[in-house]
């Protein structure tokens, strides 16, 4: 079995030709189409703001037509673009997942969310029934790895997630004084996160415009600093907000230019969403300042230099892993074919067995017993030479080409 990725990130594609993968619709239509493609034995779908990634599992004989076609499959939502999307392939791929999980091929390095997107990622495509005995190793290790260095190396000790880093550019372009009014549309995972950051900033008033209040905490629901609104009162609320910030769930836009009512000049207004809530025509108007995640990039340069250099430390202690589990999933061909031969030791020993006692060859019931144990024995001697030597073959191909030719004269597939 080969394992691989395809995906695109902030660094290979623009938030606009990132948002085509967000929609739900999308998405599903994705799974359904994975689910049947043939030579695709698992698979598990990671989609956030910054990445679409496919991870999956293919059998060897089938590895470089599946990775083809579902290169030409996902180009074709990219008007076949295909130097946008990047392919990893063993190693390559489970180093990325290892990296992914740490934080460390996040837009913002070290950032604190994509764990728990990873984490969901292999749950859900566990439960639908996507993800088998390999991808759930994979997510495991890569996600016990990560918990692992984050507490070790403290590399999230300070929170640098997107809605942090959006409050903190805020409050430096000067947005988040006393005298300044905020409206929070939506209050999705990243805005949930942003209005805590906010509820510590001078700001006295937050404006949250919502549809299911009752979904909010305690502590933002009283607290003297937040008013709630309806959601569709979000164009009033933004009327006069120096600063909005929208984060909804939403598969389309939520503020478009057509519906505004009026707006502050010389706000700010920030986009947390995939797909994006602020529709892009109204990054024209000229006294508006409009920021999406790919303006969110950027942290002080003491912070990035600290975690650069624990980025290097992380990937010299992720090779260990990375290996162990390659190592894991090359040995599986082997442990295919000793359950195989186990099998037919044991179908071998009783069909023996039978035509001894058929021919009355064995006096008592111990001597039967005896008879057994030396046919077994002898039987698992025999192959116990090859199993040693399969082993023992470091090159992958030959060991592959070993498996399958064993397979083949024992008619095991």
């Amino acid at each position: 079995m080969k394992i691989g990725v395809l995906g695109v990130n902030h660094d290979t594609a623009s938030v606009e030709q990132r948002e085509l993968l967000s929609h739900q619709n999308t998405l599903d239509q994705i799974k359904d189409d994975l689910r049947f493609w043939d030579g695709i034995e698992e698979f598990t779908i990671i989609a956030t703001c910054g990445r679409f990634e496919i991870y999956f599992v293919s059998p060897m004989s089938d590895y470089s037509k599946v990775s083809h076609d579902l290169m030409v499959y996902i180009g074709k939502l990219f008007n076949h673009q295909l130097d946008i999307i990047y392919h990893k392939t063993q190693t390559d791929a489970v180093n990325h997942l290892f990296k992914v999980a740490c934080g460390l091929d996040s837009a913002v390095l070290g950032e604190d969310q994509i764990l728990g997107q990873v984490k969901n990622a292999i749950a859900a495509a566990t439960e639908e029934g996507f993800a088998g005995k390999l991808l759930n190793k994979l997510f495991r290790e890569s996600i016990s790895f990560s918990k692992m260095v984050r507490t070790s190396l403290k590399f999230s000790e300070n929170p640098l997630s997107l809605s942090y880093i959006a409050t903190k550019k805020a409050y430096e372009a000067g947005y988040l004084t006393a005298d300044h009014k905020v409206a929070m549309i939506g209050l999705g995972k990243m805005g949930g996160l942003a209005i805590k950051h906010l509820l510590e900033s001078p700001v006295q008033q937050i404006v949250v415009s919502i549809r299911s209040p009752e979904k909010l905490s305690e502590d933002i629901l009283n607290h003297p600093k937040v008013r709630i609104e309806t959601f569709e009162a979000r164009y009033h609320c933004i009327l006069d907000s120096d600063l909005v910030i929208s984060s909804t769930a939403a598969p389309h836009t939520v503020i478009r230019r057509n519906d505004l009512i009026g707006y502050k000049k010389g706000a700010l207004w920030i986009d947390l969403a995939m797909p994006r809530d602020i529709e892009s025509s109204i990054s024209e108007i000229e006294d508006l300042t409009i920021w999406h995640v790919d303006h969110l990039k950027d942290i002080s340069e003491s912070n990035y230099k600290k975690r650069e250099s624990l980025g290097k430390t992380i990937e010299g202690m992720m090779v260990e892993r990375v290996d162990q589990y390659i190592t894991w999933v090359e040995s599986i061909g082997v442990d295919d074919v000793i359950r195989e031969w186990q099998t037919t030791i044991q179908k071998l020993t009783q069909e023996t067995m039978l035509s001894i006692k058929r021919k009355n060859l064995a006096s008592d019931e111990r001597n039967l017993l005896r008879i057994e144990r030396l046919i077994e024995s002898s039987l698992k001697k025999m192959v116990k030479p090859p199993i040693e030597q399969l082993k023992n073959i470091y090159d992958q191909d030959k060991r592959t080409a070993y498996i399958k030719m064993l397979k083949e004269l024992y008619r095991y597939e």
